[in-house]
């Protein structure tokens, strides 16, 4: 498998790219890079929670903390951060998971993955309908 960086500008630029409320997924492993303008990003734009996972968690946490109190929860991989994403979605919502990528390498994470952006896309709003 071929990992290809994924830095935080282009995150910053799927951030823009929405005018919904969004709930960010965001983490991965750890690339020792600044996360300091996606800080400034999240607070900034319309992101309404953000959810961290992986080894970069605590360094995207402490860039958007270092702006100003913020939503966010850490969970511990990309199954908890979708779960919970889809816990807290409302219709109209953007849910955006980056580096969506580097995750979707098995299809025990793909499948719940599909499955609830499939829900919330056609907006299920009985969430225990959604099997994964």
């Amino acid at each position: 498998m071929i990992r290809l960086p994924l830095p935080p500008d282009r995150t910053e630029a799927a951030l823009r790219s929405f005018a919904q409320p969004i709930i960010l997924l965001a983490g991965g492993s750890d690339k020792k890079l600044s996360y300091a303008g996606l800080g400034r990003a999240i607070h900034g734009g319309n992101v309404k929670k953000l959810i961290l996972f992986g080894a970069t968690a605590p360094a995207i946490r402490r860039a958007v903390l270092d702006c100003g109190d913020f939503p966010l929860e850490m969970v511990q991989n990309l199954e908890q951060a979708v779960a919970l994403a889809g816990e807290k979605a409302e219709a109209g919502d953007v849910v955006c998971c980056r580096p969506l990528p580097l995750v979707l390498i098995s299809i025990r994470i793909l499948l719940p993955v599909v499955i609830i952006f499939a829900a919330l896309l056609i907006g299920w709003n009985k969430k225990e309908e959604i099997k994964c």
